[in-house]
């Protein structure tokens, strides 16, 4: 089954609500607000599997301690139940808007060996820098269409609009790594291939398991198992991805990135 914000499992809430009082308690009026996008704020969020995607907006840039210590506290919450992707920016990051998008930090589960190898070290300096995420401009834009005040000032008076040109750079940057992904992370991948490919056509932004059920009218027949399994899996409706041959799967990327290549540039 999946859920959205406003009926997802309660420990679900009750983990984004911990999470907020942590960034109360290290943060304090630096905070401007928390910000829930991704498949909580579109109806699409499976609890076996998928992450809570979160922004943090403040209004001046974070010290280093309180790095540190968010650090270590995201490192705490996260899975517990469920995975956490997060980045905190600042207002003057995105007003004036800049692509890529500065942050102040970062946190998902693919860094989470790193990041305990550091915290157990007590290496402060590996969150010192200010990086910038072309990935941004596409959560900000899902931030302005369909995400979720959590806590903090209104979306529309703090997150300005994306240009187009900017968004489309951001959906389009991993292209060529999503394709070569499918293998590793079938789920995932065949998913947002399609929901790429749906935003370019439609000018819409969907949930992945919509762009799946959408795009199966452009599948050839015998290719649209892989997409009916990978909708299947992220519903929660199936464990595991059908068997598949590498073949399948590469004539699969090919011809989604031959779709999706009409676009650019255009």
């Amino acid at each position: 089954m999946m859920y959205g914000w406003e009926d997802c499992p309660q420990d679900i809430r009750n983990q984004v609500t911990l999470l907020n009082d942590k960034f109360i308690q290290y943060i304090g009026e630096n905070l401007v607000g928390t910000y829930i996008h991704g498949s909580l704020s579109l109806d699409s969020f499976n609890p076996k599997r998928s992450d809570i995607d979160m922004i943090v907006l403040l209004n001046d840039k974070l010290d280093l301690d309180t790095r540190f210590v968010l650090i270590k506290e995201l490192l705490r919450i996260s899975n517990n139940p469920a995975p956490i992707e997060i980045s905190f920016i600042t207002k003057a990051a995105i007003k004036p808007w800049q692509h890529p998008t500065p942050f102040e930090l970062h946190s998902s589960e693919y860094w989470r060996a790193k990041y305990e190898e550091r915290v157990a070290a007590g290496d402060k300096s590996f969150w010192a820098e200010t990086p910038t995420d072309s990935d941004l401009a596409c959560h900000l834009t899902l931030i302005r269409s369909k995400g979720i005040c959590v806590y903090g000032e209104p979306i529309a008076d703090v997150f300005p609009e994306v240009p187009e040109a900017d968004f489309r750079s951001s959906i389009l940057n991993g292209i060529d790594y999503t394709a070569r992904a499918i293998l590793a992370n079938p789920v995932y991948e065949i998913l947002t291939l399609c929901r790429i490919l749906s935003y370019l056509e439609r000018k819409e932004i969907i949930s992945k398991r919509e762009a799946g059920l959408w795009a199966l009218e452009k599948i050839p027949d015998h290719l649209k198992y892989l997409v009916i399994s990978a909708v299947e899996v992220h519903e929660g409706s199936r464990e595991e991805m059908v068997e598949a041959s590498v073949a399948d799967i590469d004539q699969y990327a090919s011809l989604m990135k031959s779709y999706i290549s009409q676009y650019i540039g255009d």
